[in-house]
């Protein structure tokens, strides 16, 4: 699994090159689980994906889990997605993109994406990870548990 954390994939911490954008992909297509959680909109980089998603310049919304998220919020911990903090929204995704939660009362704007991608996936998220706030660091670590989980149980055997 890898995880590319908080503005990773943002300008400001960019340091990925061609090489090893197209080894994320093959990683992600042979099986591989990719997460990203927060960036900032401001030189966000999307090269590493396979297809298009962008970043609002917009911060602080609320969440609304979809049908589609199964058990990302409810394993091994229950939580609700208003208490988590979150960054800028993704937008203007791909069609292949599945929709976890939107952003409260904004069906164009997601906090949690999944994109199946050959045998394996990538979470797209905007869950602050960083500790910023101390209000909201217990939801955010047991979300951190839950996608962990969430991911690991994408895992397919193939022997």
């Amino acid at each position: 699994m890898l995880w590319l954390s908080y503005n990773s994939v943002s300008t400001a911490t960019y340091d990925l090159n061609q090489e090893a954008e197209d080894s994320i992909k093959k990683y992600v297509w042979n099986g591989g689980r990719v997460w990203m959680s927060s960036s900032d909109d401001a030189g966000w980089k999307d090269d590493w994906l396979p297809y298009y998603v962008d970043l609002a310049d917009i911060e602080g919304q609320k969440s609304e889990s979809t049908m589609a998220s199964g058990t990302l919020f409810n394993e091994p911990n229950s939580i609700d997605p208003d208490y988590l903090m979150m960054g800028e929204p993704l937008i203007n995704w791909d069609s292949k993109y599945t929709v976890l939660a939107n952003a409260e009362y904004n069906v164009t704007q997601a906090h949690f994406l999944r994109l199946n991608y050959g045998s394996g996936v990538y979470l797209l998220t905007s869950v602050d990870l960083r500790g910023s706030s101390s209000e909201y660091d217990f939801n955010n670590t047991l979300m951190f548990e839950n996608g962990i989980m969430y991911l690991d149980s994408m895992l397919t055997c193939r022997f």
